[in-house]
């Protein structure tokens, strides 16, 4: 009885660690011309079970190389912006860099582990909304269990 009882526990573990994701936050230089200077944020999401299941989550202005955007975001403006995802096999600072594949269709990401719409993130501000306020708002709405 007492080893039946065993086999139900362990089951139920491995019922629900089996979909377990974990996450942690990356840091990436703001600008190529300071790489030292690394304060972009990066939410990096991995189903525990899947060894090449991992995204690297970023949220950047569209034209992030841009001057005349980097002189608007530094004045206090807004400017168009968009949620990266980039599926990776493991994580690295250089791959993140040399990627230059990311999902057609977020939604299928967000929709999955998060309760967020990709609509809500169009702009990005360097002083109330940006890549430190969305890795908060993955973490706050996030399915992770």
């Amino acid at each position: 009885m007492i080893v039946f009882v065993l086999y139900i526990v362990l089951f139920y573990n491995l019922l629900i660690n089996a979909n377990k994701l974990s996450y942690e936050i990356k840091y990436a230089p703001i600008l190529k011309m300071v790489p030292f200077l690394k304060l972009h944020y990066i939410f990096c999401l991995k189903e525990k079970n899947k060894e090449n299941q991992y995204y690297a989550i970023d949220f950047t202005p569209l034209k992030e190389n841009n001057m005349t955007t980097i002189l608007e975001l530094i004045s206090g403006k807004s400017v168009a912006a968009r949620i990266r995802i980039k599926p990776m096999n493991r994580w690295s600072l250089e791959g993140w860099k040399n990627s230059n594949h990311s999902l057609n269709n977020n939604n299928l990401i967000l929709n999955k582990y998060f309760k967020i719409d990709e609509n809500e993130w169009k702009y990005i501000n360097l002083y109330d909304r940006n890549c430190r306020h969305f890795a908060k708002e993955l973490i706050n709405k996030s399915k992770l269990t």
